[in-house]
């Protein structure tokens, strides 16, 4: 049963709870986007920082993501691009402290289509 949402198509989208506070690895066919959590005192709030490890893995640096009332991005992020289309992710994480697990929602999106000419 496909998804859309204001043009775009749901391919996958959950809730997980991490395991020990170690990062999460999203495989969508040959692309890999980790969320790392790091706990920075030195950094007031919280931030994502971006990481190229390669033009088919990506770390998603969150930093001082532990809130009960959940954190996440504003606007979808735009990841690349898979199938020709746009790849969109919107995530939000819940904790009940620093270093401890954390529920992760996430979904991500197909959009428009990429031209390359």
């Amino acid at each position: 049963m496909p998804v859309i949402i204001d043009n775009t198509e749901v391919v996958e989208s959950g809730t997980i709870i991490t395991f020990n506070n170690n990062p999460v690895t999203f495989s969508i066919e040959n692309l890999q986007i980790r969320l790392i959590f790091l706990d920075n005192p030195s950094v007031n709030g919280n931030s994502i920082e971006y990481q190229l490890i390669s033009g088919l893995e990506l770390n998603i640096n969150c930093i001082n993501f532990h809130h009960t009332i959940g954190i996440g991005n504003t606007n979808p992020l735009s990841l690349g691009e898979l199938r020709g289309r746009r790849l969109y992710l919107n995530f939000r994480v819940y904790s009940l402290g620093p270093n401890l697990d954390r529920t992760i929602h996430y979904s991500f999106y197909l959009g428009e289509g990429v031209n390359h000419e």
